[in-house]
């Protein structure tokens, strides 16, 4: 008798044991971390948008594209006051690339959410300072915004375009001389003001754009992009190819270059010197912003 009563309670102990170990499941076999599911949950979701792209700037018709086509990286970040409380980071290779969960205590915060395709993620250290891996600028989207959290809640981030872009396209070949374009700019920023979508530095930016064998023999394009200052701004930029270790084979310097967010300037003339003729010149679920237009000016 004493026997068996031991051994019920041995099985009564393990059991309980087990019992309190066991973890909480979703669909079977999903642990859930305990600081995943505190506070209250907000969803930000990222979807498919409409707008013209970079790469798409000659077409008349926009077309709707996945966020992973646009860019490569989401970071987010969350303050309440002046302390970021929580941070959330991911690739185009993540399965949830787009779709951002948080939970938080009730209280009021300030959400920073910057979409971009740098090679690394953006330092936000405070919502009116964003910075990006070397200080280089790439297509970047962003969304702001105050909440009060009270209860569960999904929103809808729609970002913006808050880049402006430099377009060099040369009507005549890129010579075999030469193996690098460099862009040295100042007037615009390389960190963003998230609150304003604005530039907030003032930046002496080099830019380097390789030259790869194919483009030799064919007219050249080359982007540069920058975050204005204001929604107009202007640049001056100096634009140099190099040729074998690092020799000028030529430069230009043009002047105040108008530059305006979510607006190409293209520059399109004669740059290497060959073939001008005269009188030509030498001269969250997310959407974006759908104006992308374009300026154009010879030189």
């Amino acid at each position: 008798m004493k026997r068996n009563l031991i051994s019920l309670l041995l099985s009564a102990f393990f059991t309980a044991f087990l019992v309190a170990c066991e973890k909480p499941l979703v669909n079977g076999d999903d642990v859930v971390p305990e600081e995943e599911t505190d506070g209250v949950h907000l969803t930000l979701n990222v979807s498919a948008f409409e707008q013209l792209s970079f790469d798409d700037y000659e077409a008349t018709t926009r077309a709707g594209k996945s966020i992973a086509e646009v860019c490569t990286r989401i970071n987010c970040a969350v303050f309440q006051g002046d302390d970021k409380v929580k941070t959330v980071n991911q690739t185009s290779d993540d399965s949830q690339f787009g779709s951002i969960d948080l939970w938080l205590e009730a209280g009021d915060y300030r959400i920073v959410l910057i979409a971009h395709s740098g090679t690394a993620n953006a330092t936000i250290s405070k919502p009116e300072e964003v910075k990006f891996p070397n200080n280089k600028v790439t297509d970047t989207f962003c969304w702001y915004k105050e909440v009060t959290v009270s209860s569960d809640y999904a929103y809808t981030a729609e970002l913006k375009r808050v880049v402006a872009m430099f377009r060099l396209a040369t009507k005549d070949n890129v010579p075999s001389t030469v193996q690098q374009m460099k862009f040295y700019y100042t007037g615009g920023s390389s960190t963003l003001n998230a609150v304003e979508g604005v530039g907030c530095v003032n930046s002496r930016q080099t830019e380097l754009r390789s030259v790869t064998s194919d483009m030799i023999g064919q007219p050249g394009v080359f982007d540069v992009y920058t975050f204005p200052h204001d929604e107009e701004d202007e640049l001056k930029m100096t634009v140099t190819a190099l040729g074998s270790g690092d020799a000028e084979v030529c430069q230009k310097v043009f002047e105040k270059v108008p530059v305006r967010r979510n607006y190409i300037t293209k520059y399109n003339g004669y740059f290497f010197g060959e073939g001008s003729e005269e009188g030509e010149g030498t001269g969250l679920k997310v959407s974006f912003d759908e104006k992308w237009g374009e300026v154009e000016y010879s030189f």
